[in-house]
């Protein structure tokens, strides 16, 4: 069995974003992303921040039920 870093339709971003110096989180959630801004012309540049930098909130979907 293979184990997939990511979204699989999104594979390749996901290896171009590691091979930038992305980490993913010691535990893994489908939410983890990363921040990278390429401009034409340079080189792309990969963003880091602190969980106390980030505000998450509880969304839910209206017709999509998860048990936690």
């Amino acid at each position: 069995m293979v184990n997939i870093l990511g979204d699989p339709a999104n594979l390749e971003l996901t290896n171009a974003i590691i091979k930038f110096g992305w980490q993913s989180p010691e535990t893994p959630t489908a939410y983890d992303m990363a921040l990278v801004i390429e401009a034409v012309g340079q080189q792309p540049k990969i963003y880091h921040w602190n969980k106390d930098e980030v505000l998450e909130v509880e969304i839910e979907h209206p017709r999509i039920f998860v048990s936690a």
